[in-house]
């Protein structure tokens, strides 16, 4: 099983058992490397084909009359990456960052909120009035 799974880029551990072998964390690594890099050309390979039935689609539908001729339309795709990147981790270090002055509020919560920057502004916690 594992000679399938390196053979098909994938993780160790994904079909096999992983507490059959022993792996340093060296291969560990190389290994979820490999596999990430295997899904990240999955998802572009696939990124191109929808991108390309779209376009079809709008060719052949302008040609037919269906849509006004010179529709625009726009595509985008917001690909995961959380099989290398631990998104806790991640939210932790912008805190961090935020904590540090490098990241304002509003991005922190746009980014980990789905806020746009107006609305994470107008969401902010009111300034706590410290009596003197």
């Amino acid at each position: 099983r594992q000679l399938i799974e390196f053979n098909c880029c994938l993780a160790y551990g994904t079909l096999s058992d992983p507490q059959n072998t022993d792996k340093t964390a060296t291969e560990i690594k190389a290994s979820k490397q490999r596999s990430y890099t295997m899904v990240s050309d999955t998802q572009m390979a696939l990124q191109d084909a929808l991108e390309d039935l779209v376009y079809a689609m709008e060719f052949w539908a302008s040609l037919y009359g269906l849509i006004p001729a010179g529709n625009n339309y726009e595509v985008s795709f917001d690909w995961d990456d959380s099989i290398v990147v631990d998104a806790e981790a991640e939210r932790q270090t912008d805190r961090q960052d935020v904590a540090m002055g490098v990241m304002s509020l509003v991005e922190y919560r746009a980014k980990w909120y789905g806020e746009t920057p107006d609305e994470a502004a107008k969401n902010l916690p009111e300034p706590a009035l410290t009596e003197e």
